[in-house]
């Protein structure tokens, strides 16, 4: 087998490969004695058919097999002994000779490669990137008294409903004489937020209700919402339906929600006893939190500029039309056109270069991904995932169980230790160049994501 490698312009190479009958010849030779050693033919015993019709019906198929997996092998040596890194995927030379497998002894092949360029890291501390710190000013400080004031408050009796009160009453279902019904559907306690409900004339009846009064309604129409109409009732999903016509509601509570006032049994509440021990405190304390908040905010922005710099900074070149062509020649996406590769390939050629950035930094710095910290990092994101959810306290074993479970499947374990490598190689970034530290208020910071 003879191989040559012929460089053209710029990235892009011709691998050319030879393939002799010596290099086939016994291979085939031995996979069709074993066809005839295994095979059942009509009129001859196991193993006994001539070796001519065993040629006859195998000897193409075998050559092609034999050929293919010479070629595959020759290919892949060649690349790796000669320590040539390509992009893509070797395609087929579109000006490779058709080939009669039934007539030729000697086959030739080309293949069309794009070698991965040559990059060098040269960042230093004369490098910069701005990192954004986002202050919390006072209007955020004032905004978040406000929410541990709603959260830490109270309901308190009441004459009379407002917009935002709640009531306590009974349900009982009427018949279509606006009577009680005796065998209809009831509800003793249930509470009705004033504030829920949807129908606008109906809550014009509930606000200035009191103690004791009689108000009918209808419930799908108040309360559209299924989930809050089957908690108000106790009833399951499926048993809405009995839920129809009018019901009368008798309230027997009122109450009143009441803001906790911001003193000193606010300041416990929220951050625990003795913690804070004045406004000013209580002020500076929620500065702190909101501003360590917001650094996660301010590391993913110094991420996207971190990128934006590399790539502006290493401008190599890539084998553009190669690219766009092993893009239309491997594509699962049957609606991937020329046309769409042309709109698309700005945006992949950048997230190629990032690879390559990534990639050299990666070996040049020894950067290693550690099995403590794959299973940390599962464990940080089997958290996330259940916060989707609303679960924010769940057990440490059932964490590990979904971590354990990320990192059996393959594709996520890949996917944790690219999201690994990246952080570090921003890490080897931010400690390198020179931080530019900014300054600026939340708005300032969300406008420049517009």
């Amino acid at each position: 087998m003879d191989i040559k490698q012929e460089n053209l312009e710029g990235l892009n190479s011709v691998i050319k490969i030879k393939i002799d009958p010596e290099d086939y010849e016994a291979k085939v030779e031995e996979v069709l004695k074993d066809y005839r050693r295994q095979a059942k033919f009509d009129g001859f015993r196991p193993g006994k058919a001539p070796m001519g019709i065993v040629r006859k019906l195998y000897g193409t198929s075998a050559l092609l097999d034999q050929v293919n997996k010479l070629l595959s092998d020759g290919l892949n040596n060649h690349l790796v002994e000669n320590k040539i890194r390509i992009l893509g995927e070797p395609l087929p030379g579109e000006d490779s000779p058709s080939i009669d497998w039934e007539k030729q002894k000697s086959f030739e092949f080309t293949f069309d490669i794009a070698v991965a360029p040559e990059i060098e890291i040269n960042l230093s501390g004369r490098d910069k990137i701005p990192y954004y710190l986002i202050q919390a000013d006072d209007k955020l400080i004032d905004e978040q008294i406000e929410n541990f004031s709603q959260r830490f408050g109270s309901y308190e009796p009441a004459e009379e409903a407002g917009e935002n009160d709640l009531l306590k009453g009974d349900f009982i279902q009427l018949d279509e004489n606006g009577e009680p019904d005796l065998e209809g559907l009831r509800a003793e306690d249930a509470l009705v937020s004033v504030s829920q409900i949807a129908d606008e004339e109906t809550k014009k009846l509930f606000t200035g209700a009191k103690a004791n009064q009689d108000i009918a309604i209808d419930p799908v129409a108040a309360f559209p919402n299924e989930a809050d109409r089957a908690a108000m009732f106790r009833v399951k999903k499926e048993e809405l339906g009995k839920i129809s016509g009018k019901f009368r509601y008798t309230i027997s509570e009122v109450s009143s929600f009441k803001a906790a006032e911001v003193n000193q049994d606010l300041f416990d509440k929220t951050y625990g006893e003795g913690s804070v021990n004045s406004l000013d405190e209580f002020r500076e304390k929620i500065k702190t939190d909101m501003e360590r908040q917001f650094l996660s905010e301010s590391n993913y922005k110094f991420h996207i500029d971190a990128r934006e710099k590399m790539l502006k900074k290493f401008d190599f070149e890539l084998p553009d039309e190669f690219l766009k062509r092993w893009m239309l020649a491997t594509t699962r996406d049957e609606t991937l056109t020329k046309e769409k590769i042309e709109e698309e390939y700005p945006s992949f050629r950048d997230d190629l270069r990032w690879q390559l950035i990534k990639d050299k930094i990666i070996e040049e710095q020894s950067i290693n991904v550690e099995p403590q910290e794959k299973k940390a990092y599962a464990v940080m994101d089997a958290r996330n995932r259940f916060s989707q959810y609303g679960m924010h306290n769940v057990p440490d074993d059932q964490l590990a169980g979904l971590a354990e479970s990320i990192l059996s499947n393959k594709d996520e374990e890949r996917r944790l230790t690219e999201q690994i490598q990246e952080n570090k190689v921003i890490n080897f970034v931010k400690e390198t160049v020179k931080v530019d530290e900014k300054k600026v208020s939340l708005d300032e910071f969300k406008k420049m994501f517009d």
